[in-house]
């Protein structure tokens, strides 16, 4: 039968259990977890259906930068979205491919991480200096890793491995980002930097955003400009627009008759809701 194990726990007390003992203390985002608290029963009745039929039913990642140690693009689901693959990751990843894991792959696995990892660095170094007088280390990062896996090699990895259900599950939540998704949302998160924050020839970044005049004004910091217009993100693109902004030339002057002909040429953004949206941002960020 597939998807036996799975389904044999597929119940409203497993999925409370990795709620509150995985999820709910780790959410930072207080009004995700009000939403699902005060849904929950009906949630996690969604969840079983969905699990039953075969279907995730993830819905678009929440998207968001982080600036430190460093720059970094965050998909962040919803809590639905994260019992699903938790529960997905204790009865299918776990059970079904733990074993064919190598030891050193220490990354957020049971009875592993980081105090396992040191370990293991100290021995391997241990066995080094038995062996040689001199030695070196590499301490890298791959850029973009995860966004850069071939979705394609990873599901033909996988396919021997699980049953059909079980495949099928993975498959869905593997494929509910993609290249096209995240490049995508790279171009809105550039081009803000380069319409809003620097500018074309500025080493500069700007401290924040202020739209109004000095006795009536709102404004907004630059990092929770990449936010606000992440949010308001449109990955369909049909028009040549940036989220919330709107792409065309400074000027039309379709007759040619303008002295500044040359402000055809201007690219221009312009954010016409800009004071209501930061209002809206800010208010929703509380």
């Amino acid at each position: 039968m597939h998807g036996v194990k799975m389904k044999d726990n597929l119940n409203v007390s497993n999925l409370l259990r990795i709620y509150e003992t995985e999820i709910s203390k780790n959410v930072k985002n207080k009004k995700k977890l009000y939403d699902f608290e005060i849904n929950k029963m009906q949630y996690v009745e969604d969840i079983i259906n969905m699990l039953n039929n075969g279907v995730v039913g993830h819905k678009h990642y929440n998207i968001f930068l982080i600036f430190e140690p460093k720059c970094r693009l965050v998909m962040s689901l919803s809590v639905k979205d994260k019992v699903i693959n938790h529960f997905v990751t204790r009865y299918i990843l776990e059970a079904k491919l733990s074993k064919y894991l190598d030891c050193r792959n220490v990354a957020t696995r049971k009875g592993m991480g980081t105090d396992y990892a040191i370990r293991k660095v100290i021995k391997y170094i241990n066995i080094l200096k038995r062996k040689y007088k001199t030695f070196y280390v590499l301490k890298l990062d791959i850029s973009k890793y995860f966004y850069s896996i071939d979705h394609g090699v990873l599901k033909g990895l996988l396919i021997d491995k699980l049953d059909d259900y079980e495949y099928n599950i993975v498959s869905d939540i593997v494929d509910t980002t993609n290249n096209e998704y995240i490049n995508k949302t790279k171009i809105i998160v550039d081009m803000t930097d380069r319409f809003i924050v620097r500018g074309r020839n500025s080493n500069f970044d700007i401290d924040a955003l202020v739209c109004g005049v000095p006795s009536d004004y709102v404004w907004i910091m630059k990092y929770d400009i990449y936010d606000l217009v992440l949010s308001k993100r449109c990955l369909d693109f049909t028009s040549p627009h940036i989220a919330c902004m709107t792409l065309g030339p400074k000027k039309r002057d379709i007759d040619c008759t303008s002295n500044n002909r040359g402000d055809r040429y201007i690219v221009c953004a312009r954010w016409n809701n800009l004071r209501e949206d930061i209002v809206s941002f800010k208010n929703n960020s509380k």
